[in-house]
């Protein structure tokens, strides 16, 4: 990401007339809000969504200072529904010091509390407080919002790619669109990447999705 919200794009070519070339487009995807995790100790944290009507998937994301992550034996990130129930698929150990969830959603789950629970398990006891940022990510549409035309990017250059406009999308409170830049280039390889575009944000294209 860039300062004025694009993405930069560079290429690692190398020799004199070497340009990396390609089509852009851009797709909604969903939606993704992150969160900073403030951790009381021993305590499991938790934070509070609501999947929409449109979701299929949900996806969290957790990333912890690796000096943390060599303090716990354990850490798990679990769902669990409006019962208190564990959501189907909802329970993933974090290996690591990034950890990463991916379920799909059934129908009894759409528009209802969900509690993501993280739960720390520390090797040496008491624990103390601790801090990790969490990423909550919805995906379904596949919707286009904006055509990027072509890039090209000159051996060891770099270049900036203007974001469209975010789409007008129904989403839980404090998320923002998430939009996926789709590149291919001339010999079919894609590459994506995916990023939260706030309703506020503004860019060279778009359009509005519901």
């Amino acid at each position: 990401m860039t300062e004025h919200g694009g993405l930069e794009a560079s290429s690692v070519l190398s020799g004199e007339g070497a340009t990396a070339s390609g089509q852009v487009v851009y797709r909604l995807v969903g939606a993704e809000r992150t969160y900073a995790i403030a951790g009381r100790g021993l305590p499991a944290e938790s934070l509070q969504v609501r999947a929409p009507r449109w979701a299929k998937r949900m996806e969290v994301d957790l990333a912890l200072a690796p000096d943390l992550w060599d303090e716990l034996t354990d850490l798990s990130i679990t769902v669990y529904d409006s019962s208190g129930q564990q959501v189907r698929g909802g329970n993933q150990p974090v290996n690591y010091a990034f950890g990463h969830m991916s379920m799909a959603l059934s129908d009894s789950v759409i528009g209802v509390p969900l509690t993501i629970e993280f739960y720390p398990a520390f090797a040496r006891l008491p624990g103390h407080s601790w801090r990790a940022t969490a990423r909550a990510r919805f995906l379904g549409p596949d919707d286009p919002v904006g055509d990027g035309g072509t890039l090209s990017v000159v051996a060891g250059g770099r270049a900036v790619l203007r974001l469209p406009n975010a789409p007008a999308l129904a989403m839980p409170d404090g998320f923002a669109a998430l939009i996926e830049t789709r590149v291919t280039t001339v010999t079919g390889s894609l590459a994506a990447r995916r990023t939260p575009v706030p309703p506020q944000s503004r860019g060279a294209g778009g359009g509005g999705i519901r």
